[in-house]
């Protein structure tokens, strides 16, 4: 009898370290996520003396979805999306907008984020593949509730080929985008 209730709390025991280790992976995943959904406003312009489309800019507006992940310390990585429109009259610009990259946590409210970027954008009647590279910092403002969740600002600044340009859109170009949003 008292083999068999040794046993039964040995069970238990090993169960309750169980649930207490699921318990720290599952803290570990939240304290080490980020994920950022933004309204986004900005401007894209042509560099350089393009002669098929001298003097491209737009104002553009969208949104922007970031997921990161980190690491080491304050080392991580994430995966980025965006969606802009923009234009003038009726020529109508749209991008589309990837990216994967380092992440790091320069304080607990400020992270930096660089990496490469692919798209696409349409103006006119012209399209052109994007491929280029990212660069953006953003900050917590304030928390909403007693949680993680809470307000932030994202300035990205991005330049880009644009391969396959045929007339309308320039052979490069550079954005710069504030984000407003929210962050967990």
């Amino acid at each position: 009898m008292k083999l068999r209730a040794l046993a039964i709390f040995a069970l238990l025991l090993s169960i309750a370290s169980f649930a207490r280790a699921d318990k720290s992976a599952k803290n570990w995943l939240r304290d080490h996520l980020d994920a950022e959904l933004n309204g986004t406003l900005g401007w894209r312009s042509g560099l350089g003396l393009d002669e098929r489309a001298p003097g491209f800019e737009t104002l553009i507006g969208g949104g922007e979805l970031m997921i990161g992940l980190e690491i080491v310390g304050p080392v991580g990585v994430f995966a980025d999306g965006r969606f802009v429109a923009g234009g003038e009259g009726t020529n109508l610009y749209l991008e589309g907008l990837g990216g994967i990259g380092l992440q790091l946590r320069v304080a607990r409210l400020l992270h930096i984020q660089l990496g490469p970027t692919v798209g696409q954008a349409f103006y006119k009647h012209d399209d052109a593949l994007l491929v280029g590279g990212m660069l953006a910092a953003g900050i917590r403002l304030f928390s909403l509730g007693r949680g993680r969740i809470s307000t932030a600002v994202n300035l990205r600044f991005d330049v880009d080929g644009n391969l396959g340009a045929r007339a309308a859109l320039p052979d490069q170009s550079m954005s710069l985008a504030l984000g407003i949003g929210i962050q967990y």
